[in-house]
This record gives C-alpha cells, structure tokens and sequence, in this order.
C-alpha cells in the first residue's frame, strides 16, 4: 500500500554518486548517517544517529497506516518501519552491508535475527 517513486531529480550542479545507476536522479550511495526517529528492539545498543550503507535513488513515499517509521534522513524519511502489531520490518538501507568503520548495520541486523527468534537471546 506505499507509494514508491524516485527520490527527485538532481539539482542543477548536484554531483551524482553513481551515474550508471539512474542517471539524473538524487541518490543515498555510500556509508551514510541515519537519524533514529523512534526507538526500537533493531536499535538496541546504538545510538540516535546510525552510519549504514546507501544504495538507493527510489523511495517509499508513504507507508500503509499499520506501520509505523522509525528511521529518516532529511533526504528520505522512511528509512525504516515496523508493522504496528505484527514483527515485520523494512529497511531502506542495507543493514547486511558494513565493514570494520561501519558495524551499525551489523548490530542492527543481529537485532533483528534475536528479535525474530533466529539466534539465542540473552
């Protein structure tokens, strides 16, 4: 039920991080920061500020009302959700990507797999 659509389209002079990949659109590529908007079990043990990998010039636009955000950049404001009842969640970043300067997205990606049953808790 989300509107999903490109992020815009580059600004006059706006340099793009990967012009093979739909040129002329603003882009999030890199390792980025994200701002946590609401805390939650996948946020356990960081902070409110998250540096994950961007790979992304598309967007959701919207989110269906049984979810709710819990991440944003100024750029996108779904970076992640979480259903309002059920354990689902979606990230626009990639949290199976990081590299010894950047572990939140391993932190948060083990997060997920306790909070889903997947590995032993505590």
């Amino acid at each position: 039920g989300a509107k999903v659509d490109y992020m815009r389209p580059l600004r006059p002079g706006e340099v793009d991080p990967n012009p093979a990949y739909t040129p002329g659109y603003f882009k999030e590529w890199g390792f980025m920061p994200v701002r946590v908007t609401r805390r939650d079990v996948l946020f356990e043990g960081l902070g409110d500020e998250i540096v994950v990998r961007e790979l992304h010039a598309w967007e959701a636009k919207s989110v269906p009302p049984e979810f709710v955000v819990l991440a944003a950049t100024n750029a996108c404001p779904v970076q992640a959700v979480r259903h309002r009842t059920r354990p689902i969640w979606g990230t626009q970043f990639h949290a199976e990507r990081w590299d010894a300067a950047h572990q939140d997205g391993e932190v948060i990606l083990g997060n997920f797999l306790k909070a889903a049953g997947l590995t032993p808790g505590p």
